[in-house]
């Protein structure tokens, strides 16, 4: 219908938006991927313990806010990130 994206969050528990809901897990990516053809976005609580698992499960993209902005070297833990690619 014209997206260009699909966002899926909270994908776990976060602490950014305290408005965000309940975690919806990474088997709700894998869900989706399967029906959609545009990118699949992961969001919240996504940091790089758990990237690995997102990706796995369908995630073309992910955002990890407070796991990059929280650390010391934004741009360290940006291209932390960027290698799981």
């Amino acid at each position: 219908m014209g997206a260009d994206y699909i966002a899926v969050a909270p994908i776990f528990a976060t602490g950014t938006k305290r408005d965000a809901g309940r975690a919806v897990g990474v088997r709700l990516l894998k869900s989706i991927r399967r029906e959609v053809e545009v990118p699949v976005v992961a969001v919240g609580g996504i940091n790089l313990h758990n990237a690995k698992e997102v990706i796995s499960f369908g995630a073309d993209a992910l955002c990890a806010i407070s796991a990059v902005v929280a650390k010391p070297s934004v741009e360290k833990e940006i291209l932390s990130f960027q290698g799981l690619f």
